[in-house]
């Protein structure tokens, strides 16, 4: 006897699979606090006293992505690109610089990607983040 399972169903599997619900739930299950990198740039948001929260934890969905920061009351995020993930292992055109500021615009957010290496200057992140 065949087993009728809805999850196995392409259609119901892709309406599940966008659902920003499951998504921050798998999300939250996956990432557990902010990465290193993402720590260095909480600081420096924090310390020059930017209206910017951190969001890559699952905490806020758009569309079907997690940003990792975004603006107090604001349409602004800024998304930390690993040098390694970003550039050698992209998967999809929505990991680049381009295709993640293109995606988030759709849902009417400015995005401003900050490279992992941009890191090591501290004052040049901060006025790159000011002048945003």
């Amino acid at each position: 006897m065949k087993e009728n399972n809805p999850m196995k169903d392409p259609e119901i599997n892709k309406k599940v699979n966008q659902n920003p619900e499951v998504i921050r739930k798998r999300i939250k299950s996956l990432i557990k606090k902010p990465n290193k990198k993402e720590k260095i740039l909480m600081d420096l948001i924090k310390k020059y006293k930017f209206p910017y929260v951190y969001v890559g934890d699952g905490e806020k969905i758009i569309g079907v992505k997690n940003p990792d920061f975004i603006m107090l009351n604001g349409k602004k995020i800024i998304e930390l690109f690993g040098d390694y993930w970003h550039t050698k292992k992209v998967r999809c055109f929505e990991e680049t610089e381009k295709g993640r500021i293109e995606y988030f615009k759709k849902y009417g957010y400015k995005t401003l990607v900050i490279w992992e290496h941009e890191l090591n200057n501290p004052a040049l992140m901060a006025d790159k983040i000011k002048n945003f």
